[in-house]
């Protein structure tokens, strides 16, 4: 199923079962919604609200990366994508004009085994990755002044402490970033 372009809303208060979903670009994708895709495309200059595709049950989300600042997606508030089964990082965080993780965008999802961050993210906000099943981080090219919101891996399963921690050249790890974890050396 494919919906254009300009947008309001999902699909608020119904409950469509879709394998493949693709939302187009400069649209509201409003929350609430109890739908269920597998496949998930987001286009480009959307906004989403919080929890705009909460628990939705999505295994591939793929959105792509922008090339202008113009097509930033935004993302207000908070679990956007929490509670879904995403195990890879859509192309889109990897873009010169994406720098941060919004708060609990990945938390409680499939992300397992080491995971390596492009070298542009350089806010890792609340929450972004907790209750996952992480074994290690790297960074494609370790970036400086990283910042680390609470709660970042909280409740994952790392092996190592992350070689991603020497990019933070100043200020201190905030409370729980690591809590909960089992860190198997």
């Amino acid at each position: 199923m494919t919906v254009g372009d300009n947008l309001v809303g999902t699909f608020a208060n119904q409950t469509p079962q879709v394998t493949n979903m693709t939302f187009g670009s400069n649209s509201t994708l409003n929350s609430s919604s109890s739908a269920r895709y597998s496949n998930l495309t987001i286009g480009l200059g959307n906004t989403l609200p919080s929890s705009a595709f909460f628990e939705c049950e999505i295994t591939n989300l793929i959105i792509p990366a922008p090339t202008s600042v113009s097509e930033i997606n935004t993302f207000t508030g908070s679990s956007h994508f929490y509670g879904n089964n995403i195990s890879a990082l859509p192309d889109y965080f990897s873009s010169s004009f994406v720098n941060s993780f919004p708060n609990t965008i990945f938390g409680s999802n499939a992300f397992s085994g080491n995971i390596t961050f492009p070298s542009n993210i350089l806010t890792f906000n609340t929450g972004c990755f907790r209750d996952n099943n992480i074994t290690g981080i790297t960074n494609a090219s370790p970036a400086y002044n990283i910042a680390l919101g609470d709660q970042v891996f909280y409740n994952n399963n790392f092996t190592s402490i992350p070689d991603f921690l020497s990019g933070i050249s100043t200020g201190i790890i905030p409370s729980y970033t690591f809590a909960a974890i089992i860190l198997r050396l």
